[in-house]
């Protein structure tokens, strides 16, 4: 049972029910009530799962004066819900049914995640702190200073980690829940610490120097942790974190396909050396990332590293989803279906028009974190690049249009931004094979392929292609 390998301590009705290691897709369903609310497009969530890592929109179902959120996910993890204009952390399990209500600003939840959800409704509340992930990594960007940045992180976590001691104390939530919360908190922090520098360089164009006991926090944290398997964040430290060790100045003079091949051959050495289930899984978050992204990995440096997974169920899982993957790789040179949809004025707009142009399609959703942040880098592209030779197209998907609004009034995206209702979405998830947002599309002046589901704007490799592009048009 996995509860039971993970040494949480839990109950036997969730070791028996719950934590069994199967990578395959379950549901959690989560039960909201709108009572006399017209607007129900206003209500939806987002769950984080793992290989690959993906923030997947959860399924709505309206019956009588409820929704039903369906979150398609593989282990307990955390996720999120929009509702009453705030954003509500949860945790959700496989297979369980969480319901609130609220009455005169209270909420009570009912469900087998029911203690572990009215933790996290009292911490925000008692914080003051709606969403502690989204409020660290703003400081990335916002922080005067590398040194200022430490000392925010750090007191955001702080004040979390004591709150939880402090629901430990009282009994108030499961071990195996305070181990995954404890961790969950502390290697996103240092996530947030780790990959700053580099951020605020690439993005702020700052030369900032780095205090030399900076990076000591790394040797605070234990990199093989049986009890951190259920955080998506110690995943992407570790990830985050072997890219710092081993991305030498030497390494960055080269190629990207030489670099990519000798540091994710790093990686997957580093890896294979810690203990089991560990070492499977952060090969199989390497790998993942490498097969969704198209990263210019060799053949033979994927091969070894899956070869490397032991279990027969974690390598059958990578392999099936790079055949997957394969099979779904739109060929370059093809032209797309035109589908027309509504600008911000409500005017209809056709993508035949802006031929002429090399044209990058950004796929996006209100909730979706990692697209937002790519705004600013969508927004450089834009300003930098000639106008009458580039264009950049932003569709909104799975999201309520006055939220769409409401974001593109508070993040301003220098884009011909679209919003794509429910009908139109479900075509273009079909017909541009998105199966995780933000997905980037890159067209020539013709209207023809260049590649579907391309680099982030924020990989300065992007804008190499779309020189390219131009020059070659």
């Amino acid at each position: 049972m996995f509860c039971a390998f993970l040494n949480f301590g839990c109950k036997k009705k969730y070791q028996e029910q719950h934590f069994l290691p199967d990578l395959e897709f379950k549901t959690s369903v989560v039960v909201v009530p709108f009572e006399s609310w017209s607007d129900t497009s206003s209500i939806f969530g987002e769950a984080a799962t793992l290989f690959p890592m993906e923030y997947l929109p959860a399924e709505r179902t309206v019956i009588g004066s409820n929704i039903y959120l369906t979150y398609s996910i593989r282990w307990p993890t955390y996720g999120s819900i929009n509702w009453q204009n705030s954003k509500l952390r949860i945790f959700l399990i496989p297979n369980d049914t969480l319901s609130f209500s609220s009455i005169e600003d209270k909420v009570s939840f009912q469900g087998q995640s029911s203690k572990m959800n009215s933790y996290l409704y009292q911490k925000s509340k008692e914080l003051g702190i709606e969403d502690p992930v989204a409020s660290k990594a703003v400081l990335s960007l916002s922080a005067p200073s590398l040194n200022a940045l430490t000392s925010a992180v750090d007191s955001i976590t702080e004040l979390e980690l004591l709150y939880l001691e402090q629901a430990i104390e009282l009994g108030q939530i499961p071990k195996w829940f305070a181990n995954t919360e404890r961790y969950e908190t502390m290697y996103f922090g240092a996530r947030v610490k780790l990959g700053a520098p580099k951020l605020r360089g690439s993005i702020l164009g700052l030369n900032e120097h780095v205090p030399e006991d900076y990076y000591d926090f790394v040797e605070t944290l234990p990199t093989s942790n049986q009890e951190a398997l259920l955080s998506v964040y110690y995943y992407e430290y570790l990830a985050q974190l072997t890219t710092h060790l081993f991305l030498t100045d030497s390494m960055k003079e080269l190629s990207g396909e030489s670099r990519s091949n000798i540091l994710y051959d790093k990686k997957k050495e580093y890896f294979k050396i810690l203990p089991e289930p560990i070492s499977d899984y952060c090969l199989m978050y390497m790998l993942s990332r490498i097969i969704q992204n198209d990263f210019s990995v060799s053949t033979d440096v994927i091969n070894s590293s899956i070869d490397l997974i032991s279990d027969d169920n974690n390598r059958n899982h990578i392999q099936d989803m790079r055949r997957k993957h394969q099979e779904e790789v739109l060929t370059p040179g093809i032209v797309f279906p035109t589908i027309s949809l509504p600008d911000i004025n409500s005017q209809l707009v056709d993508l035949k028009r802006m031929q002429g142009k090399v044209i990058l399609i950004s796929f996006w959703a209100t909730w979706c974190k990692p697209c937002i942040q790519e705004f600013q880098f969508e927004n450089k592209l834009k300003s930098e690049l000639n106008s009458e030779d580039f264009e950049l197209v932003s569709i909104c998907l799975g999201s309520n249009e006055e939220q769409w609004h409401k974001v593109l009034k508070t993040h301003p995206l220098q884009a011909i931004n679209l919003f794509a209702g429910e009908d139109e979405q479900k075509k273009l998830y079909d017909i541009y094979k998105i199966r995780a947002l933000p997905h980037y599309t890159l067209m020539d002046r013709k209207g023809r392929l260049i590649e579907n589901n391309t680099l982030r704007p924020s990989d300065k490799n992007l804008r190499n292609k779309i020189d390219l592009a131009i020059e070659r048009d």
